[in-house]
Parts: structure tokens; sequence; C-alpha cells
């Protein structure tokens, strides 16, 4: 058992620290390791950016321009037709579990509309060598070209073994070689001979280089057309084609090519080959030396990455150098796209090795199709003739692929727009300074330009207005408007129109919002075509409620109404009043006002201002309430029995010294009441609490001193001979107890009477008086009078007790649901009550007055109730006419 309880308590505490953990994991942001990247593209050209983000149970939101993109939760977010509309600044809020996000740095996307493809030169599908100007025109599968820098095109007419030129206006003519004759003479113009050329470059000072393939050899060409053998190894009559070809690295003549495809040049006069059949990189320095700087002849085509000879190639066709000194290869038969840096290390940055397809995208997620040759501009881009699927494609300094001109799949030699132009097999490509992409459409026997158009150029335009609120002072809100425009426009915001210094984003944060920050906000969007100014929104500020008079100490006399107020400034105020720190239920205005006030609502009241921006407390008013009344007496009448059953009536001093007194237990003068059943011989006896007999009497005697007593009291008078009984007595402050009884065990309905016989404002008072007799139905209910004297209100505690005086005290035959009610001096009712329900201010007020507890489940009845002075009568009688001993209490509450 003690290994048991052992493994439970290990298993609470790895519970424990999971749960710990989580809540750290929770708590900790998202890490970004690949951020989205920049793109710019061609309208109608899908573009996806990614992110890549480490953490625990991450969810992704794209952002355009400051603003979701509906449904774009994905680690990646395709665009798929995009438009200029689309361009704009682009991020991803990553978010871990729990609330913890990371935002991704920007990428902007630019939004070109595409090239405009035409023919310049040649007639759809018409095979020929015919020397004229555009469309007269005719070539034989010109499979490369090149520009230099005066705008002139340079072809390598492959299928009829010439170099051609093209003008600026269109104008065809043969720069070297001669028509449908192939050989390996040098020499100018038409007297040089090649085989199967297929590959041409330009050097800086106008030379030209040509992959003479079939020949295996790179042959020249200056500016005035006179061609030499720079490199490699031609068939003669004694070695014939293809046994010249090889892969020796030497000078000139003697080094040896196999097949090479593609030729280009850097800037320091050294000429780069794709030596095709060798799947190697060659260099040629500008002495004639050759070397392989990349891939290796000696072992079986494949792609493979590495450093120099380490690396592979699978018959690559195109080459092409850029500023800084890098090779791009088209590795037609692995459909990659190759980079070789000076240094000789390989790599594949756009496609998949044995992977052939057409889709755009970054890496390895691009695809390719036999690209046959490869150009680069100064900026960087790449052009691709990607020859089976008849397109234009183009890589971005950044990786991105996408497709300039043309459809995948679809071949034609349709002159139009991006993808609706249409080439069939095209094995060529260019760039000139200015933009401008050749294409030599092989297939289509045509020479094709495709035209960069400037982007779509528009004034802003606001897609999302920003939104106005009402927020809480302290809080952050944010502004936020979405827009577009090309170029990308700038972002003003104002208030009150006047610029928020910083507030140049589409987004306007304002972080601890005070009332300063309320007002008109609009933002200006600009960009050089024009600008736009946003829809005024209004931002309202709530600030907490301050206090500007509080509620002020208040005397009030019982009975009246005491006032308490609160003045506050602030917007959307509400108010709760409290009592002694409880709220008061009801009490909701900035105004209280407690109306017939009673002595128990002396105390401290406050209140709470409040709105939606917090609240406020008050300092506490102190309320006083003053009274000058008093009881001055308790009549009780009711059915007098013997033993338990008697007519028993209590009274407590309060105060200082002694007070005056009358008492009286009357049965023989009710009748003149028109009581039958009257007592007929009462006698009354005054106890102490310690029950000794303090004074008796069994007829009041009809002495003057006694009558005079009962003027002055108010008492009805007795007649000299009754058999009433009546006592003039002086008590010190404390309880004493009154019995009526009949005399020889009499019965039947008698009173007790108990007067204040004090004059003036005596320090003594009557703070109690109570009544205990058996409670019956009709005239036998227990009827207790009671008068106020005084100019003011008196607030008395009023409890009808029977089930406590079994339960608590041991009497049997207690009544068991007292009902009380009430009435003035005009028979209306002020107040009822049978079932006190145990409330907290009832229980207050018992120990305030010193009565003895009641159960809070008890059936007894108990209220408060505040009275003007006059004459009242509490009536005691059982629920559903029961019967039974009941307690009849009226305390004075201080």
């Amino acid at each position: 058992m003690t290994r048991l309880l052992a493994a439970i308590r290990v298993l609470c505490l790895i519970f424990v620290a999971c749960i710990f953990i989580n809540a750290l994991h929770a708590q900790t942001a998202p890490s970004i390791t690949t951020q989205p990247s920049s793109k710019t593209i061609n309208q109608g050209t899908s573009t996806t950016f990614t992110i890549v983000a480490s953490g625990t149970s991450l969810t992704y939101q794209w952002m355009f321009n400051g603003s979701a993109i509906s449904g774009a939760t994905a680690a990646s977010y395709t665009i798929s037709s995009p438009t200029p509309h689309n361009a704009g600044n682009y991020t991803c809020v990553v978010t871990s579990a729990g609330t913890a996000s990371t935002t991704s740095s920007t990428a902007t996307l630019l939004v070109y509309v595409p090239y405009v493809v035409r023919t310049i030169a040649g007639s759809a599908y018409t095979m020929g060598s015919t020397n004229a100007t555009g469309s007269a025109a005719s070539f034989l599968s010109p499979q490369s070209l090149v520009a230099d820098s005066s705008g002139n095109l340079y072809v390598a007419d492959t299928g009829n073994s010439i170099i051609r030129k093209i003008t600026p206006q269109g104008v065809v003519t043969t720069f070297a070689g001669t028509a449908g004759i192939t050989g390996t003479t040098d020499g100018p113009g038409s007297v040089a001979l090649f085989n199967y050329p297929c590959g041409i470059a330009i050097d800086p000072s106008g030379n030209l280089y040509v992959a003479d393939t079939y020949n295996c050899t790179i042959r020249k060409i200056t500016p005035a057309g006179v061609v030499s053998t720079l490199a490699g190894q031609a068939p003669t009559a004694a070695i014939p084609s293809p046994i010249n070809a090889g892969s020796t690295n030497a000078t000139g003549t003697s080094a040896k090519f196999n097949f090479p495809r593609g030729v280009a040049c850097d800037g320091a006069g050294n000429v780069y080959v794709a030596d095709t059949i060798n799947g190697a990189i060659r260099k040629i320095t500008s002495a004639g030396v050759v070397t392989t700087i990349a891939g290796s002849a000696a072992n079986t085509a494949q792609s493979l990455d590495g450093n120099g000879t380490a690396a592979r190639f699978d018959y690559p066709y195109g080459i092409a150098s850029d500023v800084s000194g890098n090779l791009w290869v088209a590795d037609t038969s692995g459909q990659t796209i190759r980079a070789v840096t000076p240094a000789g290390v390989v790599t594949t940055p756009a496609g998949l090795a044995g992977n052939a397809g057409s889709s755009g995208g970054t890496g390895s997620v691009a695809r390719f199709n036999q690209p046959a040759s490869i150009a680069v501009d100064s900026t960087g881009n790449l052009y691709i003739a990607d020859q089976v699927n008849s397109t234009i494609r183009m890589i971005s300094p950044t990786g991105d692929v996408s497709t300039l001109a043309g459809l995948a799949g679809n071949v034609g030699q349709t002159d139009a727009a991006g993808s609706s132009a249409r080439f069939y097999n095209p094995f060529g490509i260019a760039v000139d300074i200015g933009g401008n992409v050749y294409v030599a459409d092989t297939q289509g026997e045509t020479i094709r330009i495709a035209t960069p158009q400037t982007p779509d150029l528009f004034a802003p335009t606001i897609q999302t207005q920003p939104v106005g609120s009402t927020i809480i002072q302290s809080n952050s809100y944010t502004f936020t408007v979405v827009a577009s425009g090309n170029p990308l426009p700038s972002y003003q915001w104002m208030l009150g129109g006047i610029p928020i210094p910083g507030a140049t984003a589409s987004t306007y944060t304002i972080a601890s919002a005070q009332g300063t920050d309320a007002g008109s906000y609009t933002v200006v969007i600009t960009n050089s075509i024009g600008s736009i100014t946003s829809n005024a929104v209004t931002l309202n500020v709530t600030t907490i409620p301050v206090i500007t008079a509080a509620p002020v100490a208040t005397t009030a006399l019982t009975g009246s109404t005491a006032t308490l107020s609160v003045s506050a400034s602030g917007t959307g105020l509400g108010y709760q009043w409290y009592y002694n720190n409880v709220a008061i239920t009801g009490a909701t205005s900035a105004t209280l006002n407690l109306t017939n006030v009673a002595t128990y609502q002396r105390g401290n009241y406050s209140v709470v201002v409040m709105n939606s921006a917090g609240s406020v407390t008050s300092t506490s008013a102190p309320l006083s309430i003053s009274t000058n009344a008093r009881l001055v007496n308790l009549s009780s009448k009711a059915n007098v029995g013997t033993g338990s059953s008697n007519l028993t009536a209590g009274l407590v001093i309060g105060g200082t010294g002694s007070k005056n007194l009358l008492l009286r237990g009357i049965g023989p003068t009710l009748s003149n009441f028109g009581v039958s059943g009257a007592l007929a011989k009462p006698q009354l006896t005054l106890y102490n609490t310690a029950s000794t007999v303090l004074a008796t009497n069994s007829g009041w005697g009809g002495t003057t001193a006694l009558s005079n007593l009962f003027t002055q009291v108010g008492a009805f008078s007795l007649a000299t001979t009754s058999s009433d009984d009546a006592l003039a007595q002086t008590q010190s402050a404390g309880a004493y107890t009154i019995q009526i009884t009949g005399a020889n065990s009499t019965t039947g309905i008698g009173m007790a009477e108990i007067y204040d016989a004090d004059t003036g404002n005596p320090s003594a008072r009557l703070v109690n008086i109570s009544s205990r007799a058996n409670v019956g139905v009709g005239s036998s209910a227990l009827v207790a009078g009671f008068v106020i004297a005084g100019t003011s209100s008196e607030t008395v505690l009023i409890r009808g007790v029977g089930p406590t005086l079994g339960t608590n005290y041991g009497l049997t035959g207690v009544l068991a649901r007292p009902s009380i009610i009430v009435q003035n001096s005009a028979g209306t009712s002020v107040g009822t009550n049978s079932g006190w329900g145990g409330t907290t201010t009832l229980t207050q007020i018992f120990n305030s007055v010193g009565a003895f507890s009641l159960p809070t489940t008890s059936l007894d009845a108990a209220l408060v109730v505040t009275l003007a002075p006059g004459a009242y009568t509490a009536t005691l009688t059982g629920v559903g006419s029961t019967t039974g001993v009941g307690l009849l209490e009226i305390y004075e509450v201080p």
C-alpha cells in the first residue's frame, strides 16, 4: 500500500508538471524560421506565400495591408490569379496554443501585366533560308539567339547551319555560313561553314561565340563576320564525327567537346560551354585554355549538386552568366535549373530532378519540361525557354518561378499577351538591356519578341474603410484601412485634420487611449498617380468617472425623508448606493431618498459611480437619525386563563434614572366597551427578573390620586367601586413582568395596561413592552394597544412569537404559526407579517434592541415599522384560526 501511495504521488507530480509545462508553452510565442518573401509576378500568374514556424498547436492568419484575409489560415497562402489590385504588403500572424503570437516580416507583392508577344521575323511553320524583312524571311529550326547593344539579333539558324542577323527594323540577312552547306571552314561571311550550330553568345566587344554542335567545336565570329575556331577538335576525314568528340581539357583545338549546345560569355573574356553529351560545364579563357569547372564526362548523366567535378548534370543545353560571375544552366533532361558559383559550387535553385511539369512556385515546388535555353538580365531575373511546355518562364531573384507567356501544353504561333500567346517548342531565349525577351520559336520557324509592359498604374482606392468605436480609457484601439494602388501607396493618419506624427502605415494603433485621443480620424492614401481620403470616423474614449461632489453627512428625524446625493463627471454613468458597505437593492440613481426613515437606518452611506471604463467609490457619509418620540402605553387584551394561560405583560425600562408607571389590570369595566365574558375580579402582580413580587393589587380602591393619574396619562376612567386593579409605581431601569389572573382561579377576558406616567422628556424610557397570553380566535385574539408620544416618528419592532416559546423555552400548547396585523387609530393596516423569513436586517435589529433570537427557519412573526405619534393596535392571531400560547412584543428601535 505504501508503494502504491508513493506511485500515485509521483503520477500527480508528473501531471502537475505537464500542466505547468503546457502552460509555459501556451505563453511562449512561436518562432518563425522561414519568413515569407517578396515577389514580383505577372498578372494572372499563380503565386504562393509560405511561412515556416515552430511552436505548439500553431494557427495562422495571413494579412493584406494589415487586414485579415478571410480563409487564409494555413502555413501558405496562394493567390491563384492575381491582378494589380493584389499588389501590396502581406504578413502572417502565427499563434501558438494559448494567446502568444508572432507576426512575420512584410513580404511585398508587385503585379505586372503580362508580356506582349509578337513575331518579328519568319512566318509560322514556313521553313527556308530567305533573307528578307519580317515575315518574308524564313528559318529552319532556329535554336538560339543573342542581342547586341545596338538592338541587333544574331540567330543560330540550326537547320540551315548558318548564323543570321536581324536589325531593329526586322531586316534578316545571313551573317556567316552558307545555307544548306555544312562544314568546318573558318573564314569571312559565307566562306565559313558550320554544322548544326545550337548555341550563340556575345561578349562586351561584340564578338560572337557559337556552339557548333555537330562539329564539337566553339567558334568565334568578329563584328566584321570573320569566323575562327576558338577551341575543340573539328571532324576531319581522318577523324570523322563523332570520333573527334571527347572531354579533353587542353588549349584551343587540342581540347575536345562532345556535342556542346550552349555557350555564354562573362565580362572578363571567358567563354563557358554547356558540354551536353559530356554532362559538364567547361570554361575557355581568352587564351583558349579549356578546363572543366563542374560535372564530369566520366559518369552517367544525372542531377547531383556538389563541388566542381563532384556535381552531375543531365544533358545540359542552355547556359548564361550573370554580373556576379555565377553561371545558370538549363539542365534539360534533368528538368531543372542549376547554378554554378565562381568557386564551382553547383546547386539546384528551381525544379526537381526527373520531375517534369509546369507549376510555378519556389525552389523544388516549381516544374519544367525540357528547359532548353536560359538568359539573365542585369537585375538577376532569369528567363527560360521551357521547350516541351512551349512557354517562357521567369525566375525572380528571390527564386519564385512564374510563366511570362504561353500556356503549358498548348502549341501554336499566336501573337498575344501572356498566357494567350502560343509557342511551338521554343529552344532559344535572349534578353536585351531594355528588358525585351527574344525567343527562337524552333518548330514554329519564327523569331518572336515578348515586350514587358509597364505596370498597371492606378491611383489608390479604398476597399475597406476605417471603423470608429467607443472604447474604455487605457484600452488600445487599432484603426485599419485596406487600400490598393500601383505604385504602392503611402499613408498618413489624421486626428481632427492634423497629421499624427509617425502614423504612416495602413494601420494606426493607440496603445493606451486617453480622453485627448477622442475625436475624428481620417487617413490620406497617396501614390504618384493620385490620393484619396478615407471616411471620417469617430473615436469616443469613455473615461473613468470623477466624483465632483461627494455625499455629505446628514441628520434626519424618524419618519422624515433623508436625502443623500452625489455628482460625478463622465459618460454612461451608473450608480450603486451602499449602507455600511452592503449594497442597497434598487438604489441606483445619483440621489438616494430614504422615506419614512427609521432609527435602524443610522450608519454610513457611500456610493459607487461606474461606467464601462471603471468605477470610483465616494467617501462615506454618516446618516444620523434623531427622535423625540417614545412609547408611553401598552394595553394588552386577552383571554385570562389559569396557570400558563394567564395574561402576562412585560416591560423594559431603558436609559438612566427611574420611571414613573401606571399599571392596570382591567376586567369588569371591559363590559362598558361591549366585551362579554370579562374577567370578574382581576388580580395584578408586578415582578422583577428574579420573580420577586414588587407590588400587587386586587381592586384599585377608587382613590383620587389614581383617578388624577388616569387623567394625566390619558387612561379611560374606572368606577370607584369597580373591581379593576391599578398601581402607581416608580421603578429603576430594568425588566419587569405584570401578571393578570382571576381571583379564585376565575377566567375571562382581561386587559393589562402599562402607562409611562412621566411628564416632559424623561431620561428613562419604555424600550420594550410585551404581552403573553392564550391566543384564541375572534374576541379571544391577543390584542395589544400602544401609544407613541412626541412630535417625530418612532421606529418599533413588533414580534409575534409562538413556536420558539416551545422549542427554546419549554412552553406547551404554543401558537404554531403566529400572524400580526398593526393598525392605526382609524383601523387602517400599517403592517402585517406571518413569518419573519430569517432576514439579516431583522436579525441585526433583534440584537440591537436586546430581543432574544429566533431561528431563521421559525414561523414566528416580526416586522419593523416607523410610526407617527398616535395610538396603534397590534393583533396576534393564529394562521388558519389556530390557537395557543403566544407572545406579542413591541420594542423601541434606537
